[in-house]
């Protein structure tokens, strides 16, 4: 089956941009400082290995989140001479890339702040839409035989460790609905708590939402490969985790809280809060955009 998806009428042109697979990687300080970071990271790692050994027409791309900063670890847009010495065989591309995120992490985690802020996950999932379309565009100019309209085969998965981010709805779900038109698929592992946006991105773009508890870690491998390796065409094949109760609920932009009944809009952001909170506020706090009484 895997064969003949790559070498079959579609051309390699065409699954090179649809083996795209993109990893978000949430760095929160808080989280990761009382589990075993290294040991999590090289379970990503051999992920990232699985989905290159899939085909060789497959890309990975990596981006790390920590505080307010996102940055790409992997491919790095001006490879080392190590790492541009080592491209002779599959084996060599692979432990090239691992050295390659290691390396980038560890940049990344010495520049965080101390005490960092929450993650910004969605200025990292913003960054990883753009690099899927750079993609597209890059692989339509280079052959016709591309079809960008329908390239849904390309991924985002989303490994969070920050738990809920009312405090992130507007631009995640900015995201998600720009994923969404797309038909970018984003999968989201959550190592910490629960997240209702979360539940919603998998859920709209059709992806899988999956938890992985602090003491399950070890196994994070496992969850990984059984869930979330397999691509769009080859889901419909397995029986994955469904998540039956997504919580469509919009939290409030002043408390965080999602909101049950009745809550207030502004007409130019869109940003919402709700009954406590609302008799209180003469300007938008979020655009500064004057409300009439």
């Amino acid at each position: 089956r895997l064969s003949t998806r790559v070498i079959g009428e579609e051309g390699p042109a065409r699954t090179a941009t649809m083996g795209l697979l993109v990893v978000l990687l949430d760095l929160n300080p808080s989280f990761w400082e009382s589990v075993d970071f290294e040991g999590a990271v090289q379970q990503v790692l051999l992920f990232l290995n699985c989905h290159l050994a899939l085909s060789g027409s497959n890309r990975v791309a990596v981006f790390g989140c920590v505080g307010n900063t996102s940055s790409l670890l992997y491919p790095m847009s001006k490879p080392s001479a190590v790492v541009a010495s080592k491209n002779t065989g599959k084996l060599e591309r692979l432990a090239a890339m691992n050295d390659t995120v290691v390396t980038q992490l560890n940049t990344l985690c010495s520049k965080a702040p101390d005490p960092a802020p929450r993650t910004a996950l969605a200025v990292g999932l913003t960054k990883a839409l753009c690099h899927i379309m750079t993609s597209r565009a890059r692989a339509s100019r280079e052959s016709d035989a591309v079809d960008t309209s329908s390239a849904s085969g390309e991924r985002v998965v989303v490994i969070s460790a920050t738990g809920e981010l009312h405090d992130q709805y507007i631009p995640t779900m900015n995201c998600i609905f720009a994923a969404q038109k797309e038909e970018i698929m984003v999968d989201t592992c959550l190592l910490e708590g629960s997240s209702a946006l979360l539940q919603q991105a998998a859920a709209l773009t059709g992806g899988v939402y999956t938890e992985v508890s602090p003491a399950q870690l070890p196994d994070l491998l496992h969850h990984l490969i059984a869930v979330l390796l397999p691509d769009r065409d080859d889901r419909q094949l397995l029986q994955l985790p469904v998540n039956k109760l997504v919580d469509y609920r919009a939290a409030c932009f002043c408390h965080g809280r999602a909101i049950d009944q009745f809550g207030f809009v502004c007409s130019d952001c869109f940003s919402v809060f709700c009954q406590e909170t609302q008799p209180s506020l003469i300007e938008c706090p979020t655009c500064d955009a004057k409300f009439a009484r």
